[in-house]
């Protein structure tokens, strides 16, 4: 059976559960830059998390909320065996959750925050709209993201030879409260796309047709000669309250 793009990200994040905490040098930082951005919230606040991953930002909720009733979820039940594995709290409910979809019969939450992931979706503004019907009265969304300039020394090396690119084409959804460039040391072409796979952030958008070995070696050639050591990720950082997102 051929599986679905979203069942293809959440395995290969799955695969890349075991080295994750590794890898991910970005998500921790934009992990810790987010948390910056919580709200205060009364002691026994329903939080929801979307796309927990290994459990960096759910660290951050654990400290800053400490009476809080967590909900954190994935789509990966890889990645949320390994969050449950580094993280050992009763106030924790976990789940294996779409958070482009959530279901329903999800309750309300004080607050929904998700790091890095929103990016992964087809339809964000749409998911907004969603997870806003879940919200309560005074809730809001707080999020991280890759915005339109991330990965630019890549990007601009595919543009020079003409060929297409596999990076998600990062937009910049509502709500956006503040934006940074974080450069990542790659020691070459190869580093930079092997780490990606190490992140399991290696499934292309949609439409992307796969370069040919040629052309991709052509590209790491130019890359590297261009001496590039590091690439920028343009990290965009959002608050919605539900008022907001929900229309009247």
């Amino acid at each position: 059976m051929r599986l679905s793009r979203k069942e293809h990200i959440a395995d290969n994040f799955g695969a890349a559960a075991p080295r994750y905490e590794e890898a991910a040098l970005l998500q921790k930082q934009v992990a810790a830059n987010l948390s910056k951005h919580l709200p205060a919230l009364e002691g026994g606040a329903d939080i929801l998390e979307i796309g927990c991953g290994t459990g960096l930002m759910t660290r951050y909720l654990l400290r800053r909320y400490p009476r809080a009733h967590l909900h954190v979820t994935d789509i990966s039940p890889s990645m949320l065996a390994a969050a449950r594995e580094n993280i050992t709290s009763a106030s924790v409910k976990w789940g294996i959750l779409d958070g482009e979809n959530p279901p329903a019969n999800l309750p309300a939450y004080d607050l929904i925050i998700s790091s890095m992931v929103f990016q992964w979706f087809e339809d964000i503004d749409g998911a907004l709209e969603k997870l806003g019907k879940h919200l309560k009265p005074t809730g809001a969304i707080l999020f991280a993201l890759p915005g339109p300039h991330s990965g630019a020394q890549w990007q601009s090396i595919l543009q020079e030879l003409g060929y297409p690119s596999g990076l998600l084409e990062f937009t910049a959804p509502p709500g956006i409260i503040a934006e940074e460039i974080i450069k990542r040391p790659y020691a070459g072409a190869h580093a930079f796309l092997t780490h990606m796979k190490d992140l399991g952030a290696h499934e292309p958008k949609a439409s992307y047709r796969p370069l040919n070995p040629g052309h991709l070696r052509t590209a790491m050639r130019r890359f590297d000669r261009q001496g590039y050591k590091d690439v920028d990720w343009h990290i965009l950082y959002g608050a919605l309250k539900k008022e907001e997102i929900i229309k009247a």
